[in-house]
């Protein structure tokens, strides 16, 4: 087993690290994405299954605590996901939250 992983960083105007995203591999087979946005002050953990993404967290403000996941289908669109809340309940997205994810679904805004 062969695992790499690749870290790339966005800067602002002045050289401040905006957004860190981590990649991860194994036999060259991405396994694992973490997108961290500063400014946003959001991060997004992705999980893959043969190359595509299977399970995204995402913490929507940036306190380390990861409230939502979503889970995709085989084309990488989300179909079902939860809502954690910081007492470990955890929610089924209403079809209404599902719907408006699935409308505006773009890597790490699931807000």
């Amino acid at each position: 087993m062969l695992i790499s992983r690749q870290t790339e960083a966005g800067t602002d105007e002045d050289g401040t690290i905006e957004l860190t995203v981590l990649q991860v591999f194994d036999e060259n087979q991405l396994v694992y994405i973490s997108v961290v946005d500063k400014k946003k002050k959001d991060a997004t953990r992705c999980y893959c299954w043969n190359g595509k993404t299977a399970v995204e967290e995402v913490d929507t403000d940036g306190s380390g605590f990861f409230n939502a996941l979503v889970i995709f289908d085989e084309n990488e669109l989300p179909i079902s996901g939860f809502e954690r809340g910081k007492d470990s309940s955890i929610r089924l997205f209403s079809k209404e939250r599902l719907s408006q994810i699935k409308k505006g679904f773009s890597w790490g805004t699931v807000k």
